[in-house]
């Protein structure tokens, strides 16, 4: 196994043994009938999506049973929102963060960690983050009078940074932001 290899292993069952006792102490989760449980080839598990604890409490129902450590074969692969790849994406996503938090937050990039514990992104060419419309274009390019009214910023590069962090996290489609170029990248 290369280097790169055992960091990825020892990385995906730090995040398996981390999550599990948060969630089964934050939850208080009971599993019924997991013992043995073995992931099939080709087995795709779909969860209704409630929060963003769906994943915590899946690894912890699925952890201990399935036996990863034992078998590599039995590693949950995840796929998330694209915008958790993003950076910025822990200052503006929880609601109520105050802005100093919001400013420390900004820098903090987790992106390009996540394909190490197999998380994959998932996007949509018709709804984005406007943090993700921004950052697909030229930082000079110009932003609707609208949306430089509301962010208090001429350009595209002007708008993205830790001071409206809040407000780069809210979604857009391409009738709240109709700025074609970001649009036709996104696709």
């Amino acid at each position: 196994m290369t280097a790169e290899a055992r960091a990825k292993h020892l990385l995906w069952h730090a995040v398996g043994l981390g999550t599990t006792p948060y969630a089964r102490l934050a939850f208080r989760i009971e599993v019924h009938g997991a013992e043995g449980f073995r992931f099939e080839p080709g087995t795709l598990i779909v969860v209704t999506h409630r929060a963003e604890t769906d994943a915590p409490i899946l690894i912890a129902a699925l952890y201990a049973s399935a036996r990863p450590w034992a078998d590599r074969g039995q590693r949950v692969h995840f796929a998330a929102r694209d915008d958790l790849f993003e950076r910025g994406f822990f200052a503006g996503f929880p609601a109520g963060l105050p802005d100093w938090a919001r400013r420390l937050l900004y820098p903090v990039a987790i992106g390009r960690f996540l394909p190490m514990t197999r998380v994959h992104p998932v996007g949509s060419s018709r709804r984005m983050k406007l943090a993700q419309a921004l950052a697909l274009l030229d930082n000079s390019e110009p932003l609707p009078r609208e949306w430089a009214e509301r962010l208090g910023a001429r350009t595209a590069g002007e708008a993205l940074g830790a001071d409206r962090a809040a407000r780069l996290w809210r979604d857009v489609d391409p009738r709240s932001f109709p700025v074609e170029a970001a649009w036709a990248r996104r696709s």
